[in-house]
């Protein structure tokens, strides 16, 4: 881009900034001149107020209709006041703690019984953002003027959404509770397919958990052979390993875990068919009862 063409550009830039600025100080009833100063600065924090300015004059256009449509003077001031605080945000990068104090997050609105689409639908663009304080990747925390919501929430609108919220609420917790209960009864009678052979002793299983094993160990990228198994090692790591070669490699767990993927109750359903593996393990060897047991235990105090 020639120098001509930069020069008219940001003399475009300029104006437009001048008209916007003219608009923001209507709306909100400040002066705003000394951004023109900052911009001029130089150029990175000029930069830095025109990004700044840019967002803030989104903000006051998404604004200027709220405040001409309030419903009172009063609600109208606390508009203007609500503006100021956030002109001096996004301009300077401060956050007003007397703003903070009185404003909700999305999560304080669910607890008082909003969801994602009332938020859009009733309370618009929040009033304020914050940047996230775990990741400063994750989008900005959207904050809501608490007075506003206590209005909405006194509105004729939003308590009839709210009764029909509830009752479609009830009726979603209700197919729910009716599908889950429907895939449970589904499996009432069934039992895991255990084909091991009546002359199978348990340190033939213990042979292949160990040969099984082996086989995925070394398929990773490092090799510690000291980790290999064989009919030598710990008890405590052999009866370990067998267990879970029974459940994955010879029962059909596994397909049964796959075939519940995406139902309703699917907590409920794993929770039956893997006691019911353990069980017919346990039953199956009964040197391997402890074993089962503990793993079902754990699985219950991680849940």
């Amino acid at each position: 881009m020639s120098k001509e063409n930069v020069e008219i550009e940001t003399e475009a830039q300029s104006i437009e900034f001048a008209r916007k600025l003219a608009e923001a100080e209507r709306v909100c009833g400040r002066d705003l001149h000394d951004l023109l100063v900052l911009l001029d600065r130089d150029v990175d924090s000029g930069a830095l107020a025109w990004s700044r300015a840019e967002a803030g004059f989104r903000y006051f256009d998404a604004m200027h209709h709220i405040i001409k449509y309030s419903s009172s003077d009063a609600s109208r001031e606390r508009q203007r006041d609500k503006a100021r605080l956030n002109l001096d945000h996004l301009l300077t990068g401060r956050q007003p703690r007397i703003w903070l104090d009185r404003c909700s997050t999305k999560a304080q609105l669910k607890a008082r019984g909003w969801t994602e689409a009332a938020i859009t639908e009733f309370l618009g663009l929040p009033d304020s953002t914050i940047p996230n304080p775990r990741s400063r990747r994750a989008a900005p925390i959207c904050l809501y003027d608490t007075v506003r919501v206590e209005e909405v929430e006194a509105s004729d609108e939003w308590k009839a959404w709210k009764v029909e919220s509830a009752v479609r609420s009830a009726r979603a917790k209700a197919t729910a509770e009716r599908r889950r209960e429907q895939l449970l009864q589904s499996l009432a009678d069934w039992q895991p397919s255990f084909p091991v052979g009546d002359n199978t002793t348990l340190d033939d299983v213990i042979e292949a958990a160990c040969v099984s094993y082996n086989e995925r160990l070394s398929s990773r990228d490092w090799d510690d052979h000291r980790s290999y198994a064989s009919p030598r090692s710990d008890e405590r790591f052999l009866r370990r390993i067998t267990v879970n070669y029974l459940r994955h490699n010879v029962s059909d767990y596994d397909a049964m875990l796959d075939s519940l993927h995406g139902k309703v109750g699917i907590n409920d359903a794993v929770d039956l068919v893997r006691e019911r593996v353990y069980a017919a393990i346990a039953e199956r060897f009964p040197e391997l009862a402890r074993e089962c047991h503990d793993q079902m235990h754990d699985r219950m105090m991680r849940a």
